[in-house]
């Protein structure tokens, strides 16, 4: 019972060499460019956007960022001119806006 595919593994036809040089030579396909069809949507009007805003810097000034063992940053801080205590940083209002904007 020994034919001649018995007991043999199938040969395999990848092209060898000359397959692989063929692969890496093709062309590579790109992804067609997205075009985004539909208008922008305002989700939160100017009188919200400027609650969001009070209430952030309300947070910022009273409640502060804890940067915890980052000398360097607290050092950052009080060079721009917020208040340090300890690991604590509270922001003056205003602050923030002005380096985001610079």
């Amino acid at each position: 019972m020994s034919g001649p595919d018995m007991g043999q593994a199938p040969r395999r036809r990848g092209g060898g060499r000359a397959g692989r040089r063929a692969a890496r030579a093709a062309p590579a396909g790109s992804a067609p460019y997205l075009v985004r069809r539909l208008p922008p949507v305002d989700i939160l009007d100017d009188e919200s956007l400027v609650l969001i805003e009070r209430n952030a810097e309300t947070i910022l000034s009273e409640v502060g960022i804890a940067f915890q063992d980052f000398p360097e940053a607290l050092e950052l801080w009080r060079a721009a001119g917020a208040d340090i205590d300890g690991e604590l940083v509270r922001f003056p209002p205003g602050l923030c806006r002005r380096i985001v904007q610079d």
